[in-house]
């Protein structure tokens, strides 16, 4: 199995938790983000699956975007 997600891959919150994991490790994971994020893990995934829309003030996007696009 390998280390990053296949069917996500393109999403663009998919490529920000990666790039965010660069400086906190429990991103790598769909389960640990879920953690840091205080959502459900079947959702992070729907998001990152482009199936589930996401509103606007979303704290999703400080978390995961602002570190991506530091780096």
């Amino acid at each position: 199995m390998g280390k990053h997600a296949t069917k996500a891959g393109e999403n663009i919150f998919t490529q920000a938790r990666y790039n965010a994991a660069k400086f906190n490790d429990r991103l790598n994971s769909r389960e640990g983000a879920s953690e840091e994020l205080g959502i459900d893990r079947s959702r992070l995934a729907r998001i990152e699956l482009g199936k589930e829309i996401i509103a606007a003030g979303l704290s999703i996007k400080n978390l995961i975007l602002v570190p991506a696009l530091t780096s």
